[in-house]
């Protein structure tokens, strides 16, 4: 906050070039709270130039005529006056003990209406275990260790719903198309309709928002041309020259080939033999046209009768003769391929 006798001079028009800078730069964060102070400055400086109405010297005034006519006038009517200038000593002396009182509750008043006018600023400060609270559009705030927030006690009859952050908050926002919600740090502003997202102001010299959900536009607090629009899941920093897109980098998918299933040699000797193991014993081979000691790269696994078949007469030629159920087979011959 800035400091009261900085901001009177200020509106005296008596602070230095630095001071006046220092004034501007804290007003722009802070229009409402200028405000107010402001409208009680003025109020009190015209009450200060208030002229009331001087009972004493109207009253001397008013004697002086009185002696001009009194030469024509008995001593009974001097007396007269004399009682009645005694009757005004005490008014004249009351009024004079009141006014500084009357005077002070006069700028009293008029500071109690300026504060009931205006919205009261609330100030919430988070301990080490940081703070959960709801603003009064029922927008939810969580403040991390040492963040604080400023909002006003009501946002009716005003265009934005604006608090002021220093340090790091989430906001999840209440939507209300008519009324954006803007959370104001040191170097920007951060507006939406209703959305969710982190503001870190924890640094006088950056500001970094992370969007969760929504989107938000990412502004200098001085100059809103300068923005950027914040999509769901990016997330930027603000240095008062340059937004910088800080979004972590996807996340890379390795995708590793499929190392194929080595395949052994088996005999013929064996794949017969795993036919008939598959096919309960329905699967015999008969004559002696088949290639018993040769090998060829098979996988004897699988446990489906027709799946090893196949595989076997895409790697030998195989005569097989169909008998009366499903899995019975007579193998005539087996002949193995020169390829292998």
């Amino acid at each position: 906050m800035i400091r009261e006798e900085i901001l009177l001079k200020y509106l005296n028009d008596q602070c230095t070039p630095a001071e006046k800078v220092g004034v501007e730069n804290w007003k722009v964060r802070n229009q409402e709270d200028f405000a107010l102070m402001e409208a009680i400055f003025i109020e009190s400086s015209q009450a200060k130039n208030i002229k009331l109405f001087d009972v004493e010297s109207e009253w001397d005034a008013f004697m002086d005529m009185v002696d001009e006519d009194a030469t024509s006038s008995d001593v009974q009517e001097a007396k007269v006056v004399d009682i009645n200038q005694h009757k005004e000593e005490k008014p004249i002396s009351l009024w004079r003990e009141l006014r500084p009182a009357i005077l002070t509750a006069s700028v009293l008043l008029i500071a109690v209406v300026t504060y009931l006018v205006y919205p009261r600023q609330i100030v919430h400060l988070a301990g080490a275990d940081g703070m959960d609270l709801i603003l009064p559009d029922e927008t939810k705030v969580t403040l991390a260790e040492n963040a604080t927030v400023t909002y006003p006690s009501s946002f009716n009859g005003k265009e934005t719903r604006t608090v002021i952050l220093d340090g790091v908050a989430t906001f999840d926002v209440t939507p209300d198309p008519d009324k954006p919600f803007i959370v104001q740090t040191n170097l920007a502003g951060i507006q939406a309709l209703g959305t969710i997202y982190e503001v870190d102001a924890s640094e006088l010299a950056k500001t970094g928002v992370k969007n969760i959900e929504g989107l938000i536009n990412f502004y200098d607090v001085v100059d809103t041309t300068k923005s950027v629009q914040v999509e769901e899941g990016e997330s930027f920093s603000y240095d008062g020259s340059t937004f910088e897109n800080t979004s972590p980098p996807d996340p890379v998918t390795l995708e590793f080939p499929i190392p194929k299933k080595k395949i052994s040699y088996h005999s013929v000797r064996e794949v017969i033999n795993r036919i008939y193991a598959v096919s309960n014993g329905h699967t015999v081979h008969k004559g002696d046209n088949i290639d018993w000691n040769k090998k060829i790269p098979i996988d004897l696994e699988t446990n489906d009768l027709n799946t090893l078949l196949q595989e076997i007469q895409n790697k030998a030629s195989v005569t097989l003769i169909k008998r009366d159920c499903s899995d019975c087979y007579e193998i005539r011959s087996f002949r193995v391929r020169n390829t292998y």
